[in-house]
C-alpha cells in the first residue's frame, strides 16, 4: 500500500492557528497543506504580535508519530523503530500489553546556546553583526535585506518569518500515515509547534532563582505523511 493524496479538500487546505496567550501575546501559525510526502518540505509561517513586553526564548517544530500494533501476534518490520514513534502493543482483547517510549523528529529548533541564555526575540540591537550572532540568522531568507530584518525583529512587532522544513528522505527513517482501521498497524502523525515565552509582567517569578518563569505554548495538529514512492510514480 502506498499513501497518496486524495481529492478531499480537508487534506489539501491550509492549517491556520490564531490565538492569544494570557493577553500578552497574539500568535498566528500557518502551515501550507495537511499532507506531506517523505523527503518533501513542510512550509510553516510564524507571526508573533506582542501585546506586552514578552520575550521569546525558543521556537521549535517537530513531528510525532503514533503507531498502534493491534492483534495477539507479533509483526516484524525492518528498521521499524528508526522513526520517532510511540508504539503500543495490543492483545486480542484490545488492551495495551506494552508501550515503547515516545520519541520525535525535530524539524526546527531556534534557541540560544547554553542554559540561561538570552531570549531570541526581541533583538537587543539592530546592528547587523548582532543579528549575525543571533540564532534567528540561520532562518533568514537569503534574498532578504539583513538590516531591514534586524530592525523589524528588534522592534515591538509583529515578528514574522517563514521556513520550509525538510522531512527525512527515506521510508526507513520515517513511516507514512496509515489510517486503515482494519490494518494490524495504524500510524498517525502530529505536527507540534512549541513557543517558549517569558511573560512581560513581574507576577510570574521563580522564588528560587528570582527570575521570571518561562511558559511553553504548544500547538499541535494532525497531518498526513505520504510515501516517498508517490513522487517516483507521478513525477
Amino acid at each position: 500500500m502506498i499513501a497518496c493524496p486524495t481529492e478531499d479538500t480537508e487534506d489539501t487546505e491550509n492549517i491556520i492557528v490564531e490565538r492569544h496567550w494570557d493577553e500578552q501575546l497574539q500568535y498566528l501559525i500557518s502551515i501550507s497543506g495537511r499532507s506531506f510526502y517523505i523527503g518533501g518540505i513542510v512550509p510553516v509561517t510564524f507571526t508573533l504580535m506582542p501585546l506586552a513586553k514578552v520575550k521569546i526564548h525558543r521556537i521549535s517544530v517537530s513531528i510525532e508519530g503514533v503507531r498502534l500494533f493491534i492483534g495477539g501476534f507479533t509483526i516484524h518490520l525492518y528498521n521499524c523503530f528508526v522513526f520517532s514513534e510511540r508504539v503500543d502493543y495490543y492483545t486480542n482483547m484490545r488492551r495495551i500489553a506494552r508501550s515503547d517510549p515516545v520519541t520525535r523528529v525535530e524539524l526546527l529548533s531556534i534557541k540560544g546556546e547554553g542554559k540561561g541564555s538570552d531570549p531570541i526575540l526581541p533583538l537587543e540591537s539592530d546592528e547587523v553583526e548582532a543579528f549575525r550572532k543571533s540564532p534567528l540568522f540561520s532562518v533568514l531568507d537569503p534574498q532578504a535585506d539583513i538590516s531591514e530584518v534586524a530592525s523589524s525583529l528588534m522592534g515591538p512587532g509583529p515578528w514574522t518569518f517563514h521556513q520550509d522544513l525538510k522531512l527525512p528522505n527515506s521510508c526507513d527513517a520515517m513511516r507514512f500515515t496509515n489510517r486503515n482501521r482494519r490494518s494490524n498497524i495504524v500510524i498517525t502523525h502530529l505536527l507540534k509547534c512549541v513557543l517558549r515565552v517569558e511573560p512581560g509582567n513581574d507576577v510570574d517569578m521563580d522564588g528560587k532563582t528570582g527570575k521570571k518563569k518561562l511558559f511553553d505554548i504548544v500547538v499541535q495538529t494532525p497531518v498526513q505523511i505520504l510515501s516517498v514512492r508517490f513522487v517516483h510514480f507521478f513525477f
